[in-house]
C-alpha cells in the first residue's frame, strides 16, 4: 500500500474504467483525487463511490481537446501532485477502414489531449521541482494491435511523447511514466467488443 496522503492528483477520464479505478485507489491511499471527465454521469458516480469509501473528490468537467479547458482549470486548481493523463477513445479498422476524420478524431482525444493537458499543468510542478505525470498509452503502443490503425497510431504518440517529456524536464524535479496496458475490461471494451464480436 502506498501512501498519497496530502497529496493532490487530477485524473483525466475518471468516469469509468481505468480512470475511475485509478481515482478510486489514488484516494484510498489518502490522495485529493479531481475526478476530470467529460461525462459528468460518469464523473460524478466516481467521486460518489470515493466518498463512500471515506475518500475525497470533486468532479471537474473537462473536455482534454478542447485548446483552453485544461488552462482554465489548471488556473483554477493550482498545483498538482500527480497528473494522470488517461483519457482516450477508440477505433476499430485497418487503414482502409479509417477515414481521415476517424484518425483526427482519435489524435484530438488521445495524443492533442495528452499535450494539452499536460502542457496546462507542467509549469506549476516545474516551478516547484516536484510532481508526478502518469500517462496511458497501451499495449497498442508498444507492439502493433491488428484492425487498430489509428488507436495503435496514437499511442504510439503517447509513448514517444513521454519519453521526449521525461528527457526534457525530468533533471527539473517531475517524474514522468508510462503505463501500457494490455486489453482491460472496461465498459469502453465491452462497447468495443459488442459492435465487433
Amino acid at each position: 500500500m502506498f501512501d498519497l496522503t496530502g497529496k493532490v492528483a487530477l485524473v483525466t477520464g475518471a468516469g469509468s474504467g481505468i480512470g475511475r479505478a485509478v481515482a478510486q485507489r489514488f484516494a484510498a491511499a489518502g490522495a485529493t483525487v479531481h475526478v476530470a471527465d467529460i461525462d459528468a454521469r460518469g464523473g460524478a458516480g466516481t467521486v460518489e463511490l470515493i466518498a463512500q469509501a471515506g475518500g475525497r473528490a470533486e468532479f471537474v468537467p473537462l473536455d482534454v481537446a478542447d485548446d483552453h479547458a485544461p488552462g482554465a482549470l489548471a488556473f483554477r486548481l493550482g498545483a498538482l501532485d500527480i497528473l494522470v493523463n488517461n483519457a482516450g477513445i477508440g477505433h476499430v479498422g485497418t487503414i482502409l477502414q479509417t477515414t481521415a476524420a476517424d484518425l483526427d478524431r482519435l489524435y484530438r482525444v488521445n495524443v492533442r489531449g495528452v499535450f494539452n493537458v499536460t502542457k496546462a499543468f507542467l509549469p506549476a510542478m516545474l516551478a516547484r521541482r516536484k510532481g508526478v505525470v502518469i500517462n496511458l498509452a497501451s499495449i497498442g503502443g508498444i507492439v502493433g494491435v491488428r484492425d487498430r490503425f489509428a488507436y495503435v497510431t496514437t499511442k504510439f504518440a503517447v509513448v514517444g511523447m513521454t519519453k521526449q517529456l521525461a528527457l526534457d524536464h525530468s533533471a527539473d524535479g517531475v517524474r514522468f511514466n508510462c503505463i501500457c496496458p494490455g486489453r482491460v475490461e472496461t465498459p469502453f471494451v465491452q462497447a468495443r467488443l459488442r459492435e465487433h464480436p
